[in-house]
């Protein structure tokens, strides 16, 4: 039999691996629930937040009228389902307008029922129009008798340059269109810009120049349903953490 102080010792060693394995067992419990709580998180990320995949393409201010072709890669229907196809275009517009006016006063609006501005669009190539933005500008201007200084400035004309952006898009769900953006090769289209200028004018005796430029980008944007097996190597990428 052993003494008291050895029975108190083992009283004591077998509390501290109690109190070992019990702190364990917690950590192992925490490490579950943590490792739990984060695949939830991901899987209500996932379910809320839209898959999405874009591409953007640029075409810096140039003089009109161009047309810029360029190709978007099809979405690899390998990830799952496409649901829309959304087409944005921006459009930047630098504008030059001048006139000098040769007869009495009046007034000179750059429109006459057309409407001088830039007419932009995203078609594809060689085919049929995806979206259009079509940016004005229609100011009007007055002038006095004429100054006698052909300068496109003073009373009698004017140089102004007009700054102008826009913005316009478009969402997609129809079948056909979806096919043609689905696959493993790309989409050819065009960004167009169009230049326009047309004046009414309180004078038969006036000189109207302009010039235009103009810019754009354009985003192509797939909304889509990811395939079930992407949820499938999620969970066993779970399970090995669990092991």
């Amino acid at each position: 039999m052993g003494t008291i102080a050895e029975k108190e010792n083992g009283l004591e060693s077998g509390l501290e691996e109690r109190r070992v394995r019990v702190m364990r067992r917690r950590k192992e419990s925490m490490k579950r629930f943590l490792v739990l709580s984060i695949v939830g998180l991901l899987l209500i990320s996932s379910a809320v937040s839209a898959n999405i995949i874009s591409y953007t393409y640029n075409k810096p201010l140039s003089s009109t009228n161009w047309v810029q072709p360029f190709n978007v890669p099809q979405f690899n229907p390998g990830l799952g389902t496409l649901n829309s196809v959304t087409i944005a275009v921006g459009g930047a517009l630098s504008q030059t307008l001048r006139f000098e006016n040769l007869d009495g006063p009046g007034n000179i609006t750059f429109s006459n029922g057309l409407t001088t501005g830039c007419l932009y669009g995203v078609k594809y190539t060689g085919g049929s129009n995806l979206i259009s933005l079509d940016i004005l500008n229609t100011p009007t201007y007055s002038f006095t008798t004429y100054d006698g200084i052909t300068d496109f400035g003073g009373t009698s004309g004017k140089t102004d340059i007009v700054a102008k952006n826009a913005s316009n898009s478009i969402t997609y769900t129809a079948s056909a269109t979806l096919a043609a953006f689905t696959g493993l090769g790309n989409v050819g289209l065009d960004a167009t810009a169009t230049g326009r200028v047309y004046y009414t004018a309180d004078s038969g005796n006036i000189i109207v120049g302009a010039s235009t430029k103009a810019g754009t980008d354009v985003t192509v944007t797939y909304d889509y349903v990811p395939e079930p097996a992407t949820l499938c190597l999620l969970g066993l990428g779970v399970l090995g953490l669990l092991k």
